[in-house]
């Protein structure tokens, strides 16, 4: 009893807190209007640093300043159809697709209000807004095409290779394509082990859903792009 009062006076007497973050985004988007395919997860990466100020180790404030990756993947792959003497065919044994990545890197700080269960073992639910900076964007596009050699027969182009073929192209998306801000909310849930009068280990979880349409400057008729982006992390807090 009397290491379990030490403990909880040593934490109302260091209300605060600095602390990191880091891990692993698991990144979407809710796309409307834009290109045809099957919209799939991007795995990225995540890192926060926070400054915290607890009210009698109950009610917390924290702000954070990070770096997180959001985007997504987009693949679609048909049967193959070509013109043959002015007729369009489609080929069953034959195909062509896409494989499309755009990485999105952003700068993001967020505002949130919690509240602490628990004293050396906590549970800390977290809500709030955030906001951030797009720092620039990677794709990365792969374009592929299997021609089965009696489908190649059939359509009697030489040109055409037989088998199967794929190209590569990586670049950047010019800054001025999308919106380069983000503004949306956040929420978390922090699991934490409380290791002495100083120090805490965490294992933890956030969501940020954005309420800014970055495809709104584009030159896209009717495309939107909405980003949700779910990370899990492992932290570390040092109580001053």
């Amino acid at each position: 009893m009397y290491k379990r009062q030490g403990l909880v006076s040593a934490q109302n007497s260091k209300p605060w807190s600095l602390g990191g973050f880091t891990g692993l985004s698991l990144a979407n988007a809710s796309i409307k209007n834009g290109i045809p395919g099957d919209y799939q997860n991007l795995y990225a990466f995540n890192a926060n640093a926070y400054l915290e100020y607890s009210f009698q180790n109950r009610v917390s404030i924290q702000t954070q300043l990070g770096f997180l990756q959001t985007g997504y993947q987009i693949s679609d792959q048909t049967n193959l159809r070509v013109n043959v003497d002015g007729n369009l065919m489609e080929f069953d044994n034959s195909y062509s697709g896409y494989d499309f990545q755009y990485l999105y890197h952003n700068i993001v700080n967020s505002w949130l209000i919690g509240y602490t269960f628990g004293e050396k073992y906590t549970i800390k639910p977290q809500i709030g807004l955030f906001g951030g900076l797009n720092l620039g964007t990677k794709t990365e596009s792969v374009n592929y095409l299997y021609l089965d050699p009696v489908d190649h027969e059939t359509i009697g182009d030489e040109s055409l290779p037989i088998g199967y073929v794929e190209s590569l192209e990586e670049g950047e998306i010019y800054k001025g394509t999308f919106s380069p801000y983000q503004f949306g909310l956040v929420s978390s849930l922090v699991l934490g082990y409380r290791i002495d009068e100083q120090y805490q280990f965490s294992i933890g979880s956030s969501f940020y859903l954005d309420l800014i349409d970055s495809a709104a400057s584009s030159d896209l008729a009717g495309f939107e792009q909405y980003f949700r982006t779910f990370t899990i992390n492992l932290g570390f807090t040092l109580f001053l």
